[in-house]
């Protein structure tokens, strides 16, 4: 069987993702081909010209060993507004491309933009097409008037995919109120691999001693990007007063909450989520955010020139000396 996976974002440097998961697995089965187009949305290929050459990378691996999927990157422009544009292009050749030599049995899509063009193909060739759905999708496109359009393609995408499939049942009811059809719709609860999940105790009590933290210590876990819709901003006005009024027992050191949260820091920042920690009192927060990954130089100052994000990591350096200070 031939699997088209169509994605918008970067395959080799993003995640894994549940996609990473299933078709790292799927491909190892002799009986399974799989094909990934996806796009360099941060930008990481490199060239003297604007014309950013296709190209294909095999055997790709980010959760399992012997993971046999090919990945193409197809050619596009290095111009701003017009490298996109010109990536939906060259997939929508590509993905003809590949119809005619490895025709594939299903498709399945993570994306609007090229997503559609996958579906619009699919209907084409009487192909199976599936829509894994993992994100409000249309909410991620960084220009604003954009997202209408980016909408309303999901929409379609909704309306005419074979099988839609989701994660909550949040995503279910939103999905049917923007015109999917209930009877398409399959749930698919995420879970985690326990064949990647190595325990070393001795590994654990040195992480939980360099973090100070306590082994009756509750910890909640955040690792993504700060946006607005992760419901960061949701936890803490929702735990603020319950914590400083000791309704729960949580502490840490001198701090009465900790909210451990893994941030990879890059230009996807929303300074709101800034400004509600610094508002609500970062000293029983700011322990949340103890580790912080600076992903360049540029990011840093980008964040330096924003008066929340500045306050923020000022905050984040004072936390660290009291808590190394308090024994």
């Amino acid at each position: 069987m031939n699997i088209l996976v169509i994605q918008e974002t970067d395959w080799l440097t993003r995640g894994p993702h549940i996609q990473h998961h299933i078709f790292e697995r799927l491909s190892k089965n002799i009986n399974f081909k799989i094909f990934v187009l996806d796009y360099d949305i941060d930008k990481i290929e490199r060239s003297k010209s604007v014309f950013i050459k296709r190209k294909v990378y095999k055997n790709i691996k980010k959760t399992i060993r012997d993971s046999k999927i090919e990945v193409i990157r197809t050619s596009h422009l290095r111009i701003p507004f017009l490298r996109r544009i010109s990536s939906i292009i060259t997939n929508f050749f590509e993905i003809l491309k590949i119809f005619r030599k490895n025709r594939p049995n299903i498709i399945v899509g993570y994306s609007i933009s090229n997503g559609f063009i996958g579906l619009l193909i699919s209907k084409l060739f009487s192909v199976p097409y599936v829509f894994h759905y993992i994100d409000f999708l249309h909410s991620l496109v960084p220009i604003k008037y954009a997202q209408n359009i980016a909408r309303i393609t999901a929409r379609i995408i909704f309306k005419f995919a074979d099988v839609v499939i989701v994660h909550t049942d949040l995503q279910s009811k939103y999905i049917i109120d923007e015109g999917a059809n209930p009877k398409r719709i399959r749930f698919l609860p995420i879970g985690a691999s326990l064949d990647n999940i190595g325990v070393d105790q001795e590994e654990i009590n040195k992480i939980r001693e360099n973090l100070s933290i306590k082994k009756n210590e509750f910890i909640l876990f955040f690792m993504g990007y700060l946006y607005e819709f992760a419901g960061l901003i949701e936890i803490i006005d929702y735990y603020n007063q319950k914590v400083k009024n000791d309704h729960y027992k949580f502490k840490f050191h001198s701090l009465p909450f900790i909210l451990l949260s893994i941030i990879y820091v890059s230009f996807l920042l929303y300074s709101s989520i800034f400004h509600m920690i610094n508002l609500y009192s970062p000293i029983w927060i700011l322990g949340a955010f103890s580790i912080i990954f600076i992903s360049t130089l540029t990011s840093f100052l980008q964040l330096w020139n924003d008066k929340d994000c500045k306050n923020f990591i000022i905050n984040i350096f004072n936390i660290f000396r009291r808590s190394s200070n308090s024994d």
